[in-house]
């Protein structure tokens, strides 16, 4: 999506402002806004994925953002392995999300999934980069919903979405029904990606436009 300066479909209008540096902001960059969960959560290490989301359109000018990566400020999840698992879904299940919003929008688009480990080192989060969207995910404690907010730079003021009650969908494993295992990301990308067409649709991709 667009932006300026802070540190997860599309590229849209030109970005808004972000020093073209590294690939994402960093905890210092984003002290103030480092975990967005709710008051009641102690504050965690963040985590970032290393499932990266490419988008590509032959119009910049509408699809202003070319990459979405993820932040893990408190996703409570049990285990690396689950994490792993969790981080790939949410970013398979966004690519698929922003390509039908793409044919909804009229935008010509295509997103793909990357794994890029080199997004996961904090160092690689200290400044922003333009036409980068940035996702923070976490989780209100082991049985609550999750929640996310969108960010198109590193300052406070390019937070533009922000949604702590995503309801959880568990899912099975093949085969053993009443076993639930993680809950489903595709809820989240679900949300995310209305979010972000709200942002399409308005251009706006800042706290207040």
């Amino acid at each position: 999506m667009s932006f300026t300066s802070r540190l997860g479909p599309f590229m849209l209008i030109g970005l808004l402002g972000c020093s073209a540096l590294l690939s994402g902001c960093g905890s210092d960059a984003r002290a103030p806004q480092a975990v967005e969960t709710p008051p009641a959560s102690a504050p965690v290490e963040p985590n970032y994925s290393p499932f990266v989301v490419d988008l590509q359109g032959t119009s910049p000018a509408a699809l202003p953002f070319h990459l979405i990566s993820f932040k893990d400020v408190g996703m409570s999840l049990p285990d690396d392995a689950s994490r792993q698992l969790a981080y790939e879904s949410l970013a398979e299940a966004l690519s698929l999300e922003l390509l039908e919003l793409s044919s909804e929008l009229g935008a010509d688009m295509i997103s793909s999934v990357r794994h890029d480990h080199r997004v996961t080192d904090p160092s690689a989060h200290l400044a922003c980069e333009g036409g980068h969207l940035y996702v923070d995910v976490w989780r209100s404690g082991q049985d609550g919903p999750y929640g996310y907010s969108l960010w198109s730079g590193c300052g406070e003021d390019d937070r533009f979405a922000y949604n702590e009650q995503v309801p959880l969908v568990p899912q099975a494993l093949p085969g053993s029904p009443s076993q639930p295992v993680a809950p489903s990301m595709d809820p989240l990308a679900q949300e995310i990606a209305e979010s972000l067409e709200g942002a399409l649709r308005r251009r706006c991709f800042q706290r207040a436009c």
